[in-house]
């Protein structure tokens, strides 16, 4: 008698982003178990596909925004990406709103600029706490 092992579907290894919409429910697909006490930048890279891997990098946050720590992680990444790759952020910070705060505009305001100066294709920054993930920064 022999037995088959049992087809467990395995997520794709990247995902297509095309949309406001499709990156919205990515980031709440990475979030969706987890209680943030603590602000944080996590970010994710997208080839010319639109395709990401379901891996993201973090990098922690002060409270208010810091456009100088703002300008060299941009100028970072303008380093390491290929002039094809776009990047995706997400603020991650504690509370319980639906509302898109002054600070949170504040930092996606920032990396847009840092964007900008060092020629960086991003995406539109969202914001997730414990109730909500929403668009804070457009396409």
């Amino acid at each position: 008698m022999t037995t088959e092992a049992p087809h467990h579907h395995t997520p794709p290894l990247t995902r297509t982003l095309s949309t406001v919409t499709d990156l919205r429910d990515e980031w709440q697909r990475r979030t969706a178990d987890l209680t943030f006490t603590y602000t944080a930048l996590w970010f994710t890279f997208l080839d010319s596909d639109n395709r990401t891997i379901p891996t993201h990098n973090t990098v922690d946050l002060a409270i208010r925004p810091d456009p100088a720590g703002i300008n060299l992680l941009m100028r970072t990444i303008a380093e390491i990406i290929e002039d094809d790759t776009s990047v995706a952020f997400l603020l991650v910070r504690a509370g319980d709103d639906n509302e898109v705060s002054d600070t949170d505009s504040e930092w996606a305001r920032l990396l847009g600029l840092a964007a900008r100066d060092h020629e960086v294709h991003i995406r539109p920054t969202h914001r997730a706490n414990n109730s909500s993930v929403v668009a804070v920064g457009g396409w």
